[in-house]
């Protein structure tokens, strides 16, 4: 009897390979489950694997369009945040370090044009509390209203967050004095009286 039913269900599934018999009156037959188990894994990667694809994709095609009229960095920052969780929630850190590190570069790349049409409207910067990982970040940068310092500031504070997750002090420290460098260069331009 169970054969059968095995052999239909398994024939009119979409993915016959995820069809898999157990035989519950077995309780203590362990190997039973390996095979439920493999698929399980296997069909958890597999999305995960196409999820990153397509969010990597949309990343691509929002870089690709940079010099088009109304393009945002807000968009790509959105994208790329997303692959940087995804990876995080894999517990993927160093992928999602990676993440913010490339949008950090971006951003700082960005800055230095002040006609980019992404930083129509931002500010260039405030009084924020350094290493605020869990600001209001992302409906700051949808309506427009975050400064530049912010930004920068809370890309630096998810790379260190997720540095000290993984243990890399010595990491956190390079990045720190890396930041602190490079923040302090740019507030002393910007804070320099004009001739």
């Amino acid at each position: 009897f169970q054969t059968p039913v095995v052999e239909l269900v398994r024939s009119q599934a979409p993915r016959r390979d995820r069809v898999v018999a157990l035989r519950l009156n077995e309780p203590q037959n362990q190997e039973q489950w390996l095979p439920l188990l493999a698929r399980i894994k296997d069909a958890l990667v597999e999305g995960f694997t196409a999820n990153v694809s397509a969010v990597v994709d949309e990343a691509h095609r929002i870089k690709k369009s940079r010099t088009s009229p109304g393009w945002r960095f807000a968009d790509y920052f959105f994208v790329k945040q997303c692959l940087a969780r995804m990876f995080e929630r894999s517990n993927m850190l160093r992928a999602s370090y990676d993440q913010y590190a490339d949008l950090q570069s971006r951003f700082r790349k960005h800055w230095r044009f002040p006609d980019a049409s992404w930083a129509d409207g931002l500010p260039a910067s405030s009084t924020a509390t350094l290493l605020d990982a869990q600001c209001d970040i992302r409906d700051r940068i949808a309506r427009r209203t975050v400064t530049r310092f912010d930004f920068d500031q809370y890309l630096f504070a998810q790379r260190a967050r997720l540095l000290l997750e993984m243990g890399d002090v010595l990491g956190f420290l390079h990045d720190a004095q890396e930041y602190v460098a490079a923040g302090s260069n740019r507030l002393a331009k910007a804070t320099a009286p004009r001739a």
